[in-house]
């Protein structure tokens, strides 16, 4: 199921999306869930220890970070032909960003889930800001 990692070693492309509302609708859930393969309600306050006694749905189609932040940026642009306008920070594209209230790369991958977007920037502009 979701053989995601299997694509990527393969050289396919992975592209972020939502099943909603049968899964989640945020981005933040689903990257947890693709590195970690197991329920990313039921892992939030484990530590690694506790979190390796949880079921895992095929380990082996667990992928790491850069690749869950590719799927959602720049593969999703490249999908909708846009790769060009949008989807990483380089001159000449917009800036649509977001700022997180944590280092993805610096948290426990069970807390991904957790984090908050404190703001979202569209074309440069802010269009949200978390009170």
């Amino acid at each position: 199921m979701y053989p995601i990692a299997s694509i990527v070693r393969s050289g396919g492309t992975i592209v972020g999306g939502s099943d909603w509302n049968v899964s989640s609708l945020n981005p933040l859930d689903a990257i947890e869930v693709a590195l970690l393969r197991q329920d990313w309600k039921a892992n939030d306050k484990l530590d690694n220890v506790s979190l390796s006694q949880l079921d895992v749905l095929n380990h082996r189609e667990r992928v790491n970070l850069e690749t869950m932040l590719r799927a959602y940026t720049i593969n999703a642009a490249w999908s909708m032909h846009q790769e060009n306008l949008t989807g990483s920070l380089t001159p000449g594209k917009r800036a649509d960003i977001i700022v997180l209230s944590d280092d993805l790369f610096e948290i426990p991958p069970q807390h991904i889930s957790q984090v908050v977007v404190e703001r979202t920037m569209i074309d440069g502009i802010q269009v949200y800001r978390h009170e």
